[in-house]
């Protein structure tokens, strides 16, 4: 019970509500006196949780003399709710694309270094950036990977991740990607990461040491990681810069590093994978 108390108080209900709602679908229909009973919720406070959950349209109220509640298909109950978080992530979406527009358009004719600088201080920062360079990216993206990754072994994040990879490299954009040979509580995870980009289209490779973390966008972008945890509790902090030189010294490494690795099917030969 436990369990989903706290899972329904982390999608939309507030303790009281999520009490009285698992009791709703446990006991089908019951009175104020019966609700408060069975879900511990105080007699004072029942009828404004009931009214709320009412508006809420997760239980409604029976027909009937006797007032009695009855809760509501949970389907049919987390549709208005699911539907609420689609339309905030997509006027969220709309608001940054638009605040974006804004921010490049302000930032033109300036020569503070800042406008070409971002320090990023924590995984969530890193992870939107990285999803927004990939996005952005029109004809080449070139990485070298290696932890710590922003996903965290988080499977959405991946999943997000993936998704923009596989958007650009249908639009014909190349991608390849260097691969730090992983360690071994890794290794399974890594790989079958790996594979999936491969199937994808991207062209990926594997060494044993990579230099630096490091991401390079349509030879202007460079995000790169920084060992610097004074701008973060996390120890993960990295840098977006714009800037061409900078990014064609690096693909210089990057194309140097290339030649001398292997590519995955040699090195899960090696690893006997």
């Amino acid at each position: 019970m436990e369990s989903y108390i706290e899972e329904l108080k982390k999608n939309g209900l507030q303790e009281y509500e999520a009490k009285v709602y698992f009791t709703l679908l446990k006991m089908s229909s019951l009175n104020a006196t019966e609700i408060s009973k069975f879900s511990k919720v105080p007699r004072t406070k029942i009828y404004s949780v009931l009214d709320n959950l009412v508006k809420k349209e997760f239980c409604l109220r029976m027909r009937g003399n006797t007032k009695k509640y009855k809760a509501l298909n949970p389907k049919v109950a987390f549709s208005n709710l699911v539907y609420e978080i689609e339309e905030k992530r997509e006027n969220i979406a709309h608001l940054v694309e638009s605040l974006e527009t804004f921010y490049e358009t302000e930032k033109r004719g300036t020569d503070s270094l800042d406008d070409y600088i971002e320090i990023l201080t924590n995984r969530n920062q890193i992870h939107e950036r990285y999803v927004s360079l990939v996005k952005n990216t029109k004809h080449e993206f070139i990485g070298f990977a290696k932890p710590p990754y922003a996903h965290e072994r988080n499977k959405q994040k991946l999943h997000t991740q993936e998704k923009v990879e596989f958007e650009i490299l249908r639009k014909g954009v190349i991608e390849k990607v260097l691969y730090e040979y992983p360690d071994e509580e890794d290794m399974e995870f890594i790989i079958n990461h790996i594979e999936k980009c491969v199937k994808a289209g991207e062209e990926a490779r594997m060494i044993e040491k990579i230099p630096v973390k490091m991401y390079i966008s349509d030879g202007r972008y460079v995000l790169m990681a920084l060992d610097n945890p004074k701008f973060s509790t996390s120890n993960f902090t990295m840098i977006l810069i714009e800037h061409p030189d900078l990014a064609l010294a690096n693909k210089i490494l990057f194309e140097y590093l290339w030649e001398r690795a292997m590519t995955l099917e040699e090195f899960k030969t090696k690893e006997k994978l």
